[in-house]
């Protein structure tokens, strides 16, 4: 499962925070990916939802072909986690 945060306002963006900060305290969601996707220009909120946990941070507009491949990296990077996991 990946989990996303898209945010346009900066208040919506601080909630989105939160989220991510309370999902990686859990102990059911803690590996749960986290992207963030938004239309703020980059600035501390990026620097703080990755120091959150999240994976990435994708800035509104975007390629589709690029978005599609940063998706599929972390379904990959999951599906490389659960195996190494599973043989441990």
């Amino acid at each position: 499962m990946i989990s996303f945060c898209t945010h346009a306002r900066k208040s919506f963006g601080l909630i989105c925070l939160e989220i991510c900060h309370e999902l990686k305290q859990r102990h059911i969601s803690r590996n749960t990916p986290i992207i963030f996707v938004t239309g703020q220009p980059l600035g501390e909120n990026r620097q703080r939802a990755l120091e959150l946990g999240a994976v990435d941070y994708i800035e509104k507009p975007f390629e589709a072909s690029d978005f599609v491949f940063r998706i599929a990296s972390q379904i990959r990077n999951g599906q490389k986690n659960e195996t190494a996991s599973i043989q441990n």
